[in-house]
């Protein structure tokens, strides 16, 4: 009998042939042969229809515990649970044999392909966890053990793409083990005390950047200081700081190397690129050990990316006492600066509900401030960071800074006197009280504060002559630093016209600078409002303490 007709036939033996009356009770009805429950000659085969009538449940009940059998299987596959969706089905298999119908050879079927494709799926979450870790082992040098991963990856039926892919990472180690022998001196050599070495063994491993990078990763798990601190710095010069970022990142984690954690922040910092932000804060927050907070607080008061989150994640500390608590304050007004959190009422979007102590720590973080600024002088570092977040946050004004005298400015006519712009006279149009040069040359002023000073920002007010406003600065550019020439850019802006009018109301304009310490400040016209024949200024005030 072929399986079709097995099939057939087992579906008739399971459903009935569709009549209400069982097929032997319909045969017998038209026999000729006699009944009798007493004829002993009847055959012993021959059942009467109420024994067939007896069986049939028997087999529906069969149908009905398959059918059981399969959705149990099922639910098995929907769990993922392979190895016992493998037995059941296995056991089901031998208990039908030849005897399944279509529809349960095609559950069979449509199940046994769930399984495979579930095994494959898993096999395939393997090989890629494996190829990571792979890659991963790879990046720190770690080269027998990337090649155990790949050895095992082959053995689990890879992909065509994944083959390629390793391939690629054996040759990735070859050539890393060739170049380990052929740079491992240079390697060395970056633990030397003698800066010429260090110099030379750094020109030679940035020739060959994509080699280096895992023999110095490896460097630095030496714990060697001085290899350490140069491979720092080695990695801020390999411009690569996708890669070399995090690595600086895991020296501030390890607790085992302490001892460069301020290297690790000096060079984060150099780096000027974002991605460390997120980490630090975790570390600044989470790390049991008080230095390690400290050191990450320092570096997150100075990174290009303090995430907005910081603001809440560090006011509990700002309501602490002890030496943590001017980075915490830095840290936070960094923050602030960076993401423009200057209300704290914008503070309650940054998380989805606020605790009552967090509820009740911004409502008293003005007075806190406040307080924290009434200590005794010896406590100078806190005094300022609180002075910082104060201002930043709007709670207190910079002051001007008194005492400022002009120490250079472009020449111009011996009658126009650039100390005027001292003077405290802003709103009148006598050009006395004013200073200009031509047009033809680059505006510029330095400001002499006397000693180094906390500079918070610029108030200009621009060129009022009567009713010829418009001959001033428009584009402005400030510098500050603790030397005359040595200036970097700390701020920037853009100036309206003066009124051209006299005792006109206010009509200064503030170029904000975050909170940059030094004893001069140049300011430099980019661009003039009009290309007239002269333009200037009437009055400066360099704000800070």
């Amino acid at each position: 009998m072929n399986r079709i007709a097995a099939t057939i036939c087992f579906a008739l033996l399971v459903c009935g042939c569709g009549s209400d009356t069982p097929p032997d009770a319909a045969h017998n009805a038209t026999s000729t042969v006699p009944k009798s429950t007493n004829d002993s000659s009847s055959p012993a085969n021959v059942s009467s229809p109420e024994d067939k009538a007896k069986a049939a449940p028997a087999k529906n009940s069969h149908a009905t515990t398959v059918d059981d059998q399969l959705k149990k299987i099922t639910k098995e596959v929907q769990q993922k649970n392979w190895d016992a969706a493998d037995t059941k089905l296995s056991a089901l298999r031998e208990t039908l044999g030849d005897d399944a119908t279509e529809d349960q050879l095609a559950s069979l079927i449509e199940i046994e392909n769930a399984v495979a494709a579930g095994r494959e799926e898993i096999r395939r979450e393997q090989r890629q966890s494996m190829l990571m870790e792979a890659k991963s082992a790879y990046d720190n040098g770690e080269w027998d053990t990337s090649f155990k991963k790949i050895d095992a990856i082959a053995a689990l039926a890879p992909t065509e793409a994944e083959r390629i892919s390793l391939n690629e990472l054996r040759n990735s180690i070859d050539t890393a083990m060739k170049a380990e022998r052929r740079l491992a001196s240079w390697i060395k050599l970056l633990g030397s005390d003698d800066s010429g070495q260090v110099k030379a063994a750094q020109t030679q491993l940035l020739d060959e950047p994509d080699v280096a990078l895992p023999l110095v990763r490896q460097a630095i798990r030496r714990n060697d200081t001085a290899t350490t601190k140069n491979s720092l710095e080695l990695l801020r010069k390999m411009r690569n700081p996708a890669v070399t970022l995090p690595i600086m990142v895991s020296v501030l984690e390890s607790p085992d190397q302490q001892a460069n954690w301020d290297d690790a922040v000096k060079e984060i910092l150099r780096l000027e690129h974002p991605g460390a932000g997120p980490q630090l804060l975790k570390l600044a927050t989470t790390s049991t050990i008080a230095e390690q907070r400290l050191t990450a607080r320092t570096a997150l008061a100075g990174v290009v990316d303090p995430p907005s989150e910081a603001v809440m994640a560090l006011l509990p500390a700002v309501f602490q006492e002890g030496p943590e608590l001017p980075s915490a304050l830095q840290a936070m007004t960094h923050a602030v600066l960076v993401n423009h959190l200057h209300d704290v009422y914008t503070w309650h979007g940054l998380q989805e509900t606020l605790t009552v102590a967090e509820e009740q720590q911004i409502a008293q973080l003005a007075e806190r401030l406040t307080a924290l600024q009434s200590l005794p002088a010896e406590q100078q570092p806190t005094i300022d960071a609180a002075r910082q977040l104060a201002i930043s946050l709007r709670f207190t004004s910079a002051e001007p800074i008194t005492g400022a005298q002009i120490f250079e400015a472009t020449p111009t006519e011996p009658t126009v006197k650039p100390a005027a712009l001292l003077d405290g006279v802003w709103n009148s149009t006598d050009l006395t009280s004013m200073w200009w040069t031509p047009v033809s040359q680059t505006g510029f002023v330095v400001i002499d504060l006397g000693e180094t000073r906390t500079v918070t920002g610029v108030r200009l007010w621009n060129f009022n002559e009567a009713n010829l406003g418009y001959r001033g600065w428009k584009d402005v550019e400030v510098f500050v630093s603790d030397t005359p020439t040595a200036l970097r850019p700390v701020s920037q802006g853009t100036l309206l016209p003066a009124p051209g009018i006299a005792d006109a109301q206010d009509y200064s304009q503030l170029l904000a600078v975050d909170f940059v310490q030094g004893r001069y400040v140049k300011l430099v016209c980019k661009e003039y409002l009009a290309n007239s024949s002269y333009a200037g200024l009437s009055e400066i005030q360099v704000l800070g303490y």
